[in-house]
């Protein structure tokens, strides 16, 4: 695409110096420090409910990417993390041990 060509253009570099640290400079790994903490508060808070957390694609991608032992480092565009998807952690003993991925609006499209 005519964006990734533009990276090859050496003003762009410095965005590319630290694939290990966003672009707004939170690392990875304190994405998921941060991520974690507030669904096992979540989770404590309300041992006997489900909690819901908004959050953007990136933390929950990461976070999942970690639940899952993936690696952080990735293309975005291979984020499996569409729109109204629930990515629902489980909770147990302050332990996150079980992620399940659901899109329960992937019936509707742009077109509709």
């Amino acid at each position: 695409s005519q964006s990734a060509w533009a990276y090859l253009h050496p003003r762009f570099w410095w965005r590319l110096r630290n694939p290990f640290r966003p672009s707004w400079g939170e690392p990875y790994r304190e994405q998921v420090e941060r991520m974690t903490a507030a669904v096992v508060d979540a989770a404590a808070a309300e041992p006997k409910r489900e909690t819901v957390i908004v959050s953007h694609q990136l933390p929950i991608w990461i976070t999942r990417s970690a639940v899952e032992g993936r690696r952080f480092l990735h293309d975005p565009r291979s984020r499996i993390c569409s729109l109204a998807s629930l990515t629902s952690l489980t909770v147990e003993d302050g332990t996150i041990v079980r992620l399940d991925y659901s899109e329960p609006a992937a019936h509707i499209t742009v077109d509709s």
